[in-house]
């Protein structure tokens, strides 16, 4: 008889790291959202672990928010900052693309940013349209 595949729930809560712990982010209430195991693992396939400077470059590079372009905000210092693209980025992959359908469809720009900007990027950070 074969192995028996455990079944596992998309809609499961797990928590999410805002700023992940391997950039110096805690288990502080501010830093945790608990969001469906679907989403956070096509958060992941599109952000992996990084920075929201980095994650802001990468959309504008995909220009899948066109045509707006995203802007970065410290929120401590309250200091904007563009984010250029480096030509040593990769284009959307067929995976990436349907994490980003996950995640946000067919949503207006707006909300997609509202979104990042509530439940995923290091809440040190806003992602801004212009």
């Amino acid at each position: 008889m074969g192995a028996r595949k455990a079944r596992i729930n998309p809609n499961k809560l797990t928590r999410h790291h805002r700023k992940p712990r391997r950039l110096g982010g805690g288990n502080e209430k501010e830093n945790i959202i608990m969001i469906r195991r679907d989403e956070h693992e096509a958060w992941h396939t599109l952000f992996n672990h990084m920075q929201a400077y980095q994650i802001c470059t990468i959309i504008n590079y995909w220009g899948i928010l066109q045509p707006y372009t995203v802007h970065i905000c410290d929120k401590n210092s309250g200091k904007q900052f563009n984010c250029f693209p480096d030509c040593s980025l990769r284009e959307i992959t067929p995976k990436q693309r349907q994490a980003w359908d996950l995640l946000w469809g067919k949503l207006e720009a707006i909300a997609i940013i509202y979104d990042i900007n509530t439940r995923f990027i290091d809440p040190d950070f806003e992602l801004i349209l212009s």
